[in-house]
């Protein structure tokens, strides 16, 4: 199994059930989407030199806390995404991962922390249900509740997170294997 990364390379994490059936999994991980992508999104994807993909993996959410962006316009243009990513790559399901625990992060000073952690929990339980009801996985990210786990910046996931978060994304693409797959 390969979850491709944009953050540092590419993390490989096999599972002897895909290896013994001979499947590969390959999954591309967005983690930062530019700000054109609300005017130009499926232009942006169109020219993406996107490989074909079973499942797509998406990480979105801080941006749009910071600039305020309402529930229903996150979801809608999550949805735009994951139409616009299926159509390009062939991906027949996605992992929607949740907000980050951002009342936790250390380069924001309270009262604003809590806030944000505020409306980014507002968020996540939007692109939450949206996932539950598309059928579409959902990973929520408040297993990273260490403030201490932050990169040196107090904003962003330090190191040791993302080979954890790529491994609890591996475990629920392996444990939801029947819904992209089809089979029983």
């Amino acid at each position: 199994m390969k979850l491709v990364s944009d953050f540092d390379g590419v993390w490989t994490f096999p599972d002897a059930e895909a290896e013994a059936q001979g499947e590969i999994l390959d999954a591309m991980l967005l983690a930062a989407l530019p700000e054109s992508l609300r005017d130009r999104g499926r232009d942006w994807i169109a020219r993406l030199p996107l490989n074909d993909a079973d499942v797509v993996v998406s990480a979105l959410g801080v941006n749009d806390v910071s600039s305020q962006t309402t529930a229903a316009r996150f979801v809608r243009e999550t949805e735009m995404l994951w139409a616009a990513l299926r159509e390009h790559t062939g991906a027949r399901w996605a992992v929607i991962s949740g907000l980050p625990p951002m009342h936790l992060l250390t380069a924001v000073p309270h009262p604003l922390r809590w806030y944000l952690g505020r409306y980014a929990a507002w968020l996540d339980a939007a692109i939450r249900r949206w996932a539950e009801e598309q059928g579409l996985g959902y990973l929520a990210l408040q297993w990273a509740s260490d403030p201490a786990s932050l990169a040196e910046d107090g904003f962003h996931p330090g190191p040791a997170l993302y080979p954890q978060w790529a491994e609890r994304l591996t475990d629920l693409i392996v444990q939801r294997r029947a819904d992209w797959t089809g089979a029983q």
